[in-house]
């Protein structure tokens, strides 16, 4: 072979590789994700809500959107989980997003609840049915989820 076919091979075989969809963040899943949370030794996968999914295929790029009712007209169709006041929580979803934690009342967010290392948040200390939205950025998507508690003493 001469050398301006190695050349012309060699930039052919660049510019392919180049094409090449990137692997995203959660790769074995796509989104929306699936986000767990454990509390003791109990795994529960939470209710997703609202989410924007961006997905690649080559040269194209598309976006998927959702638009579903607010957490709270959502716990009214959800069981909650029973747990003790003050217990740990621990997330579980793929690749390493951004979560933020909000508690809400009957009609919107009441606060967001402080978090450690977006992995953990602690429960509050008194008993009482409590709702939670947990809001997941990833790099290019976001999905939120719903949990409802129902905390007693321990």
């Amino acid at each position: 072979m001469n050398i301006k076919r190695l050349i012309f091979l060699f930039i052919l075989v660049l510019f392919i590789s180049s094409c090449a969809p990137l692997s995203t963040e959660g790769e074995e899943e796509e989104c929306p994700y699936t986000l767990q949370i454990t509390i003791e030794d109990d795994t529960y996968d939470l209710t997703k809500g609202n989410y924007k999914c961006t997905f690649r295929d080559g040269f194209t790029k598309s976006v998927e959107m959702t638009d579903v009712a607010s957490p709270n007209q959502m716990a009214e169709h959800l069981v909650p989980i029973q747990a003790k006041t003050g217990e740990e929580v621990y997330f579980e979803t793929a690749g390493s997003p951004n979560l933020t934690i909000y508690l809400w009342n009957t009609e919107s967010r009441q606060e967001e609840i402080p978090s450690k290392e977006q992995k953990t948040f602690t429960l509050p200390t008194e008993s009482g049915e409590y709702l939670f939205e947990v809001v997941g950025e990833w790099k290019k998507d976001t999905v939120h989820y719903v949990f409802l508690l129902e905390l007693t003493d321990n």
